[in-house]
C-alpha cells in the first residue's frame, strides 16, 4: 500500500511544547508549513502545542503574524481547544474540540502523517516519537532511541568515540554530585583541562546556557547557569586554531544518504550565541548580510572527509529523515572533533540545502516520502505474539 498515492495526506506539523527553544520552534514551523502549502499533494494541518500542553488547531497558526503578537495567548482562547483522542487501534491521530453542545458543529482532524518541527526537549528527544510510535502513524525525522541519545551530549559522544572519532578533551558531572563536591569537582576539572573552557547544557540545544570561561569565578557562575535548565553539565575543553563546520544529512539509515555542503557559521564572538544564530541578519532567521560560508573555507578533500564522517555518524546512531552533525575543527593540523548531531535541526537548515541544490519544497517533499518509505518497511514486522503461556499460568 502506497499512501501517498491513494489520496491527499494530512500532514500536521507538530510545534511548540514545553521547552526553551520553543519559540525556535515556531519559526521552524512556519517555514515547514510555507514550503508544504507549496505541494498539492497534501493538506497541511498546524499543531500547536502550547507551553502547558494544550493542542491548539487552526489555520491561523499558519501565520508567523498570529505569534508576533504579544497577547496571542489570550487570542487562542478564540480557538478549538483541541482533544487527542487515546484510542490507539485507529492507527491514526485524531483530534476533537474540547467545547461541545448541542449546537456545536462535529469536527474531528484525522493525522496521516505527522512532521514534527519541535526542539528540544518534549519533542526532539524521543517523547513525542514515542506517542507517534503508540498511534502507528508515520512521522518525519529520527526515532525514539535516535532521537534520545543524539539529544544527550555525554552518551552520544561515548558512542562516537568508541566508533572510531575524535571528541575534545571534556569532563561532566550532574547537579546532585557538585552540591555535594563542589569543591572537588571544580578542582578536577582544572587539574583535567585547560581554561579557556565551554559550559554547555547536557540536552539542550541553540547555543542556550552555553558560555566561554577563562577562570575558575567564571566557571562557577557557568555551571550554575546550566543547572538552571538541566541536571547535567558538561565542559569542554577549546579546540586551537577553531573553525565550526555543519553537514546536513537527509535519507533513512541503511540506504542512500545525501550530504549537504559543509557549512562554516560565522560570528563576531567567541562562539555562536543564540543571537547570533538566529537574530542578527544573515543568521539562520533573518536574512541579510552573509553570516556563514558555504561550503566551508577548508580543502575539498577535508570538506569530503566531514561529509563522510557526517554519514558515518549519521548511521551509527541509525537517523532517519534529517539530521545535522557539527563538528569542530583544528585548522592548524586539520584534525576533526565530532560535537553533536541535531536530530531536527532548526529551520531544517533551509538554507543549507538550497546552497546544496535542494530547494525547500523538495526537501520537505522527500522528508514526507522517507518517513512513509520507513513506515512501510516497519509495519510488517510482528508486534504481537499469541501464546498460551496465561492459560498455563
Amino acid at each position: 500500500m502506497n499512501l501517498i498515492k491513494e489520496k491527499k495526506l494530512n500532514i500536521g506539523v507538530f510545534f511548540g511544547s514545553r521547552s526553551p527553544e520553543h519559540d525556535v520552534s515556531i519559526i521552524t514551523a512556519q517555514t515547514v508549513i510555507e514550503a508544504l502549502k507549496k505541494l498539492d499533494k497534501y493538506k497541511v494541518i498546524p499543531i500547536y502545542l502550547d507551553k502547558t500542553g494544550r493542542w491548539w488547531i487552526s489555520e491561523k497558526l499558519s501565520d508567523i503574524e498570529f505569534f508576533r503578537k504579544l497577547d496571542f495567548e489570550k487570542e487562542l482562547g478564540e480557538i478549538n481547544h483541541y482533544l487527542l483522542d487515546l484510542d490507539a487501534s485507529k492507527k491514526f491521530l485524531r483530534f476533537s474540540p474540547e467545547r461541545k453542545s448541542i449546537f456545536s458543529k462535529k469536527e474531528e482532524i484525522i493525522i496521516d502523517v505527522a512532521f514534527p518541527a519541535f526542539h528540544g526537549s518534549f519533542g526532539e528527544d524521543g517523547t513525542i516519537q514515542g506517542l507517534f510510535e503508540i498511534f502507528n502513524i508515520p512521522y518525519v525525522g529520527c526515532g525514539v532511541l535516535t532521537s534520545a541519545l543524539a539529544m544527550d551530549k555525554i552518551i552520544s559522544r561515548k558512542i562516537f568515540e568508541r566508533e572510531g572519532f575524535s571528541v575534545v578533551n571534556n569532563f561532566y558531572f550532574n547537579k546532585d554530585d557538585f552540591k555535594k563536591k563542589q569543591e572537588e569537582i571544580l578542582q578536577e576539572i582544572e587539574n583535567k583541562l585547560n581554561y579557556p573552557l565551554f559550559v554547555k547544557p547536557n540536552r539542550l540545544g541553540s547555543s542556550i546556557g552555553v558560555s566561554k570561561v577563562t577562570n575558575k569565578k567564571e566557571l562557577e557562575f557557568a555551571i550554575e547557569v546550566v543547572f538552571q535548565f538541566d541536571e547535567k553539565v558538561i565542559i569542554e575543553e577549546t579546540v586551537p586554531n577553531l573553525m565550526e563546520v555543519n553537514c546536513a544529512i537527509i535519507g533513512n539509515a541503511g540506504g542512500e544518504l545525501i550530504a549537504s555542503l559543509p557549512e562554516q557559521p560565522l560570528y563576531g564572538q567567541s562562539f555562536q550565541t543564540f543571537e547570533e544564530k538566529y537574530l542578527t541578519k544573515g543568521g539562520t532567521i533573518k536574512k541579510g548580510e552573509k553570516k556563514n560560508n558555504i561550503p566551508a573555507l577548508l580543502p575539498d578533500n577535508v570538506l569530503k572527509q566531514i561529509q563522510e564522517l557526517a554519514k558515518k555518524a549519521y548511521q551509527i546512531l541509525e537517523c532517519s529523515g534529517i539530521s545535522r552533525v557539527d563538528f569542530l575543527v583544528n585548522t592548524g593540523t586539520m584534525k576533526i572533533y565530532i560535537n553533536e548531531i541535531n536530530t531536527l535541526p532548526g529551520t531544517l537548515q533551509f538554507h543549507l540545502w538550497e546552497a546544496s541544490g535542494i530547494s525547500r519544497t523538495e526537501l520537505v517533499d522527500k522528508l514526507i516520502t522517507f518517513a512513509l518509505n520507513r513506515f512501510e518497511t516497519r509495519k510488517n514486522f510482528l508486534y504481537i505474539f499469541d501464546s498460551h503461556l496465561i492459560k498455563h499460568a
